[in-house]
């Protein structure tokens, strides 16, 4: 008789033990968080020949806009 309350304490125990590993184990890390800051510029963009005349009528697929030889 003496054997049954400490099997029944046993067996209470591991199952609590492991319940609590199982959920432990079960949470999620969080997601990883980015932030990215942007800035936008705009800017008028006038176009000359070698002789100093604007040029008129380009689409912006006909020239390419550089800073300081960087596009």
């Amino acid at each position: 008789m003496v054997l049954y309350p400490a099997l029944l304490y046993l067996c209470l125990s591991t199952s609590v033990a492991l319940r609590a590993q199982t959920n432990a184990g079960s949470q999620q890390p969080p997601d990883d968080v980015v932030r990215v800051n942007t800035e936008l510029v705009q800017t008028d963009v006038m176009v000359f020949d070698r002789r100093g005349r604007f040029v008129d009528g380009l689409k912006r697929e006909q020239f390419v806009l550089t800073l300081n030889g960087e596009q």
